[in-house]
């Protein structure tokens, strides 16, 4: 009896730790956009090419930035490097860009990303990237033919045609998300198992 005893005791520490772990998930899972792609459009145009590009890069960003420790957002793979950390806030600035050239809002140069909490950046671009997506699902064709990107640092403005978006801060984005993605397997952290890049599922 008291051998039951001892192990019922066991397994309900067990519970209770595990059980705010499985909490915290499950909300992260249901608060914040690209856990999983939705179904993409049948037809190609302008905008459902659009959206699907960002929510890929939605859905690369929660994954690769989910359950991220202080060690992993302090690795630097050299001494010059970016940290994850530093790479992070330059995501985010990215993020900025995506979501003001769909809303047609200048990208506001300047402002201090190294006071943020890391979860407030993460939650950030993950809903800027949302923001554009909801933007897309009501632009035309024409629409997007009209985009620019505008930057603005004081009292100076420069815009550009939309096509620099897509080679510029899309490609960019994705290409750092990569990064911080290596970074984490390198810091012995590597992505959740089950994550499906090309379905845009996890398993």
């Amino acid at each position: 009896m008291k051998k039951l005893l001892y192990f019922l005791k066991k397994i309900s520490f067990i519970l209770v730790i595990l059980i705010p772990i499985e909490k915290t998930m499950s909300q992260d899972i249901e608060h914040l956009p690209f856990s999983k792609l939705p179904k993409f459009e049948e037809s190609y145009k302008a905008s459902s090419v659009a959206k699907r590009v960002i929510q890929g890069l939605g859905f690369r960003y929660y994954w690769g930035t989910y359950d991220l420790k202080e060690k992993d957002l302090n690795y630097r793979p050299s001494e010059k490097g970016m940290s994850s950390r530093e790479t992070l806030e330059h995501i985010y600035s990215l993020s900025q860009t995506i979501y003001t050239t769909f809303a047609q809002k200048p990208k506001i140069y300047g402002e201090d990303y190294s006071i943020l909490e890391f979860s407030y950046l993460r939650t950030e671009t993950l809903l800027n990237l949302e923001k554009t997506v909801k933007i897309l699902n009501n632009l035309k064709d024409e629409d997007i033919a009209d985009l620019q990107i505008t930057f603005k640092s004081g009292k100076t403005e420069n815009s550009y045609s939309f096509f620099y978006l897509l080679n510029g801060p899309i490609a960019d984005a994705l290409t750092h998300v990569g990064q911080v993605i290596s970074f984490r397997r390198t810091s012995g952290n590597p992505i959740p198992k089950g994550v499906n890049v090309f379905m845009g599922i996890k398993n």
